[in-house]
């Protein structure tokens, strides 16, 4: 029995139990051999569904459940059965739906994810901005066919970089609409967020009481927190003190902060790499973070520091690690072995299996059995399941250097200006140094400004040992229109790098048609042939010989707007003169361009 404010709706469609807990199959779509359904007419307005399942030759089980919310329009959530206990399922989605961690996050684009569970169709978008209490964009309603767990997605773009936002999902169909709980992403393009399963920023989602943190809230998007309940064991919110950034200080005696398992982190028998911003002045042993004894540890020394990854593995390096400056600390380890990392150096390593079965809790400033608390400030901390690419930590090397002013290692040169200059469809690189010594080479390395993907663009050698100005530069030729970023990996003798600030610049879309002519000219057997487009077209480009003959057709098709270069290789022609004609037109305003140029083939 269904007590049914709306006597014309049909009752709610799965997740029904009896009185016992034994699931009733979709009613929807039951057997009227075994279910039977038929409605009473209480008065004008209210009604009720029976529902009986035929047992033994009688009809002889009645199933009821009542709404606990009747001013609501069934069906909603909220509907128990006759003992008080939830039904399941009796909402849009049956088990619900999930907000899941962003992906493919830049610097102001990332792709918004989630489940869907439910067992008609059903439309989803979703909600975000920058106050989980006001997310007032939406995504396009998209359609997701019934099932459990359906993975939707939506990517949004126009975000703000270096801001968190949150979202949530939002699912509709006949049944009504629910809204997830909101998961959240912090706009950094710098930083990798593939394999990110913790990400903690003392500017971000830090909640205190009195300065004393009982939350520091993970913006990786996988909610792994780090939190503490006790006041007498709260480390404490300070801000601007390192690099103008906050930080959360522990005491040196009581103060720590309790971290998910292993298990919740992914990194239980599972490679991992870890990087913490942290700062002491004492000389003493002093742990950054820890699992059980011996179990993915890393903590300073008077000397240097130490990085335990699973029992009796012991990873040292000799550092300035206790100073009063910032350093960035990093360890790492799999089945193929790893090391420890200071300030973009690698310490001690091992090439053995050095990754940990331990599944339980870790903490941030004191190790598992109250010991060797931190007396100092720890900034950010980063946690990620696999071990990173070279391009990977660099690049997560690179945004903390500058953001919390650290130098990698020793500087093989005193770069002092770095700039981008754009010339139709080259830039061009310039930069100096005031004093270079033990330096090797620069390595120029180039992104597009909306992705995280930095290649190496080729080399420059270094003076090796200079005390007066040096002037460097590179161009990158030919490039297609849109927006890039430089920068400079500058080299030591000795492996020791550097990376120079990020440049950025822009090869803008043509605003005239043009064909340049070839180069070389005279040629044997090649040349190239530039052209450039204002707007998409229609591009042929033909070569002919004296005579009007067509005896190439190097290109016939359609072109977005831009910068283009063609080889025309003439090995199975003979020497003379030779014509070659480009024509472009656009299909929408029928906008069309045409020229002709001479070339001579000299063999």
């Amino acid at each position: 029995m269904v007590i049914q404010y709306t006597p014309t709706d049909r009752p709610p469609q799965n997740g029904w139990t009896d009185g016992g807990g034994t699931a009733i199959p979709n009613l929807t779509v039951f057997d009227v051999s075994t279910y039977k359904i038929s409605y009473v007419q209480a008065n004008a307005t209210d009604g009720m569904w029976m529902i009986s399942k035929y047992e033994d030759s009688l009809w002889n089980r009645c199933y009821m459940v009542y709404q606990t919310t009747p001013t609501d329009t069934p069906p909603k959530t909220g509907w128990t059965d006759n003992y008080g206990t939830p039904v399941p399922g009796l909402n849009v989605t049956g088990s619900g739906i999930t907000a899941t961690a962003a992906t493919g996050v830049h610097s102001t684009s990332a792709v918004l994810n989630g489940t869907v569970t439910s067992s008609i169709a059903t439309t989803y978008h979703f909600v975000y901005g920058t106050s989980a209490a006001s997310l007032t964009s939406s995504t396009v309603e998209t359609d997701v066919s019934a099932g459990t767990s359906v993975p939707v997605s939506a990517a949004v773009t126009g975000l703000t970089t270096q801001t968190l936002y949150y979202y949530a999902l939002v699912a509709t169909n006949t049944n009504g609409t629910v809204t997830s709980s909101t998961a959240l992403v912090y706009m950094q393009g710098s930083v990798p967020t593939s394999n990110l399963k913790m990400w903690l920023r003392a500017d971000q989602q830090v909640t205190t009481s009195s300065s004393a943190v009982t939350n520091w809230g993970d913006i990786s998007g996988n909610a792994n927190n780090a939190a503490q309940a006790t006041a007498n064991s709260q480390p404490l919110w300070v801000d601007s003190t390192m690099n103008v950034n906050p930080v959360v200080r522990f005491n040196g005696t009581t103060s720590y902060l309790l971290l998910p398992t292993a298990i919740s982190l992914g990194i239980q028998s599972s490679p991992y790499e870890y990087f913490i911003v942290a700062r002491s002045s004492s000389a003493s042993v002093q742990f950054l973070i820890a699992g059980a004894i011996e179990q993915y540890e890393f903590h300073l020394l008077p000397s240097g520091a130490r990085f335990i990854p699973a029992t009796h593995i012991y990873l040292d390096q000799t550092a300035a690690a206790c100073d009063g400056n910032p350093h960035l600390f990093a360890g790492r380890a799999s089945v193929t072995g790893g090391a420890i990392r200071i300030d973009g150096i690698d310490g001690g390593t091992s090439t053995n299996s050095i990754i940990s079965a331990d599944g339980n809790a870790l903490r941030l400033g004191m190790r598992s059995d109250n010991s060797f608390p931190l007396n100092g400030d720890i900034a950010e901390v980063l946690i990620y399941n696999c071990v990173l690419t070279t391009t990977a930590r660099d690049s997560v090397e690179q945004y903390i250097n500058q953001r919390y002013n650290i130098n990698s290692g020793a500087l093989p040169v005193e770069l002092v200006s770095f700039t981008a200059s754009v010339e139709k469809n080259d830039i061009s690189l310039n930069w100096q140094t005031t004093t270079e010594k033990n330096s090797n080479k620069f390595e120029i390395q180039r992104s597009l400004a909306s992705a995280n993907n930095w290649v190496s663009i080729g080399t420059v050698k270094a003076a090796d040992l200079s005390n007066s100005p040096k002037q460097y530069s590179f161009t990158d030729n030919k490039l297609q229109s849109g927006k890039y970023q430089y920068r400079l990996k500058m080299i030591d003798n000795d492996g020791t790098y550097q990376y120079s600030s990020v440049e950025n610049a822009e090869v803008a879309i043509p605003k005239d048609f043009a064909i340049s002519q070839n180069y070389p000219n005279p040629f044997n057997p090649s040349t190239k042939i530039d052209y450039q487009l204002s707007l998409d077209a229609k591009v042929v480009l033909d070569i002919y010989n004296t005579v009007g003959q067509k005896v190439v057709e190097l290109v016939n098709q359609t072109q977005s707007a831009g910068y283009y270069t063609i080889n025309f290789g003439a090995s199975n022609l003979s020497s003379g003169i030779y014509v070659y004609r480009l024509s472009a037109v656009n299909q929408s305003t029928g906008k069309n361009f045409s020229m002709i140029k001479k070339m001579m083939l000299l063999k």
